[in-house]
């Protein structure tokens, strides 16, 4: 999020719509059964083979994530072929120097069966794993 959000008529705007993003986040996080401490992150869900990728996110630290799909965009086959995307993402992680982290623990009965992975940034130094919550 961005320190300013557009056109917001006043402070009082800003704040309640700062507050909405900051909840917003928690309760995905809460669902999904991830720590704060993966705020910011990229999900991404293949959904084929049933996986989710938790791509943590440090700011300055890591490259630039557009980039850093646009590396797995490029591998999608031009053929019909639904199975590429997690060989694509575990591919483009190992060539950037992720580093896997915690696995994520899902929570919702929906992604039972389903496995995750947590790729860490670069600068590991900058997060703290503590969980925000019991």
């Amino acid at each position: 999020m961005s320190e300013q959000v557009e056109h917001c008529q006043s402070d009082k705007d800003q704040e309640r719509i700062s507050r909405a993003i900051d909840q917003s986040a928690s309760s995905v996080c809460d669902y999904l059964g991830l720590n704060e401490a993966d705020i910011p992150s990229l999900l991404v869900f293949s959904l084929l083979d049933r996986k989710v990728f938790v791509f943590r996110h440090s700011g300055d630290a890591d490259s630039s994530l557009y980039q850093f799909f646009k590396k797995i965009a490029i591998r999608r086959p031009s053929a019909k072929q639904s199975d590429w995307l997690s060989r694509a993402v575990l591919d483009v992680a190992s060539e950037s120097g992720l580093v896997e982290g915690p696995v994520p623990e899902l929570v919702p009965p929906s992604l039972d069966g389903w496995v995750a992975t947590r790729y860490l940034p670069r600068d590991v130094d900058t997060l703290a794993w503590e969980r925000a919550r019991g």
